[in-house]
């Protein structure tokens, strides 16, 4: 009997292989580029110090305070968030100074075990919270004095985190627990198209693992998700257990069920939604302005004058030479306001989003309640992302017009972002619902909920858009029209 050879079809390399093996066999490189971002970093800190004030007419072409402002808020904060679709959290393990700075600071520290209170799941929120809002009254979108102060702040304490729970491997403790986009790149990164899967997974989800090549500490071999991965590439290589696939953007978030969900992470995406709304409405609301004179007449009246004399400049923009100065009631009234708008937000999407997981329930659906809640909360990432940009990424739609973009093109822009957004989260609200099995009017009546509460988060930001003016011009119009007839 002839034995017939058997022909060992091998798998078509793909293309993106191609990449990942040039990246893999240059990555160690990758320091001289963090040298070169850190030593770019520093000079866009510390040399607007040195210059002069922007003048009447003066661009960022023009002005080297008003460039270091524009690459800072204009550039580097929108494009960091938005490179997370293509390429995920590769700034991070790429680009990032800050995150490379704390890993070398650990070759010198006595590599602590990492404390309880930074592995707490709160903990990026409180980090990113706190950040945001000292930002804002430091001003660091238009003060250089503020940006080097907050900046040089956070890079202390990552530098200090390093340096004391860095771990006996080359780990980074400040980017999974501490950095304050650190979460916000995570959530992004769900939406993203390329993801580092295991070759052979195991059962039973992510696993926080001490040892190993991961510098966030990812059981390479049960990793499901792509929130704490940086994109370094030290995990794949030829020999390694990981590959790197493409897939559609916001397919992660469409199968949470899959992605180890997480209560604090759609927490995070509610308030740094309603914190990125409050800190652009306290500059454009009217009523602000009058409760902040009203409250401080009233103070007044009863003697605390304190609250008009301004702080120390460590926490609030003071700049007299500039004509701005803060005193202690702005202080408070930003953070007060700040705080306010995240509680509502965070309730009124935390309502949306649980009618939504009731109705599911009640329609038939098996899965309990607080999985279905936590589920749902996902379908308000795309629209909080482009809020945060938006808001915090101001500098970019307020720059565009020394390009020559018209008022209304850049209204355009913004809310065509705002409408995407929103439909995106819609579409993937409806993949999430589909895995419960319901008919498709039950679906819809599902969903619903969840789709007003998006809708109203993006009708929060029409002043941001149009403006104050334009939206009480409306209103007017609106009630002459009734009065009319």
């Amino acid at each position: 009997m002839t034995s017939i050879p058997i022909k060992i079809i091998e798998p078509a390399p793909r293309k993106i292989d191609k990449l990942v093996n040039f990246i893999s066999r240059h990555k160690k490189k990758l320091y001289l580029i963090h040298g070169i971002m850190m030593i770019f970093f520093l000079i866009l800190l510390i040399v607007p110090i040195f210059t002069p004030p922007a003048l009447y007419g003066d661009t960022v072409l023009t002005n080297f305070r008003r460039f270091s402002i524009f690459l800072f808020w204009g550039l580097w904060f929108p494009l960091v968030l938005f490179s997370c679709i293509p390429l995920g959290r590769f700034w991070c393990g790429g680009l990032c100074p800050m995150g490379a700075a704390s890993e070398f600071a650990r070759r010198f520290g006595p590599n602590k075990p990492v404390p309880k209170w930074i592995k707490w799941s709160g903990t990026p929120i409180v980090s990113f919270a706190i950040i945001t809002i000292w930002g804002q009254t430091l001003d660091v979108r238009d003060q250089p004095l503020g940006q080097l102060i907050l900046f040089s702040c956070i890079l202390v304490v990552a530098l200090t985190i390093g340096f004391l729970y860095g771990m006996k491997k080359d780990k980074r403790p400040w980017c999974r627990h501490l950095c304050p986009i650190g979460l916000m790149l995570g959530v992004n990164s769900r939406l993203g198209a390329i993801s580092f899967d295991p070759k052979k997974p195991l059962a039973g989800g992510d696993v926080y693992k001490d040892s190993g090549i991961c510098p966030t500490n990812i059981s390479l071999r049960h990793k499901t998700e792509s929130r704490h991965c940086l994109g370094c590439f030290r995990c794949t290589g030829e020999r390694s257990v990981m590959q790197v696939n493409l897939r559609k953007p916001g397919t992660e978030l469409e199968q949470i069920h899959k992605s180890n969900p997480s209560l604090s992470e759609v927490m995070f995406i509610f308030i740094s939604a309603g914190l990125a709304l409050g800190g652009f409405l306290w500059l454009v609301l009217p009523q602000y302005n009058a409760a902040e004179h009203a409250l401080l007449t009233w103070l007044f009246e009863h003697g605390q004058y304190w609250v008009g004399q301004p702080g120390p400049a460590f926490l609030m923009s003071v700049n007299p030479q500039e004509g701005q100065v803060y005193s202690w009631l702005d202080f408070f009234s930003i953070v007060s306001f700040m705080l306010l708008c995240a509680i509502a937000v965070t309730l009124t999407l935390s309502i949306t989003t649980s009618l939504s997981a009731w109705c599911t329930t009640k329609l038939g659906s098996n899965t309990p309640f607080s999985q279905l809640f936590i589920h749902y909360g996902y379908q308000l990432a795309p629209v909080a992302m482009i809020s945060i940009i938006i808001g915090l990424g101001a500098t970019l739609f307020n720059t565009l017009t020394n390009f020559g973009f018209s008022p209304l093109s850049i209204e355009i822009i913004k809310s065509v972002l705002l409408i995407l957004a929103w439909l995106w989260g819609i579409k993937i609200g409806y993949q999430q619902i589909k895995h419960q099995g319901l008919s498709n009017a039950a679906l819809w009546l599902a969903i619903t909920p969840n789709i007003i509460g998006a809708l109203l988060l993006t009708l929060a930001w029409w002043p941001a858009i149009f403006g104050v003016d334009f939206v009480l011009k409306e209103v007017m119009r609106n009630n002459a029209i009734i009065i009319g007839g």
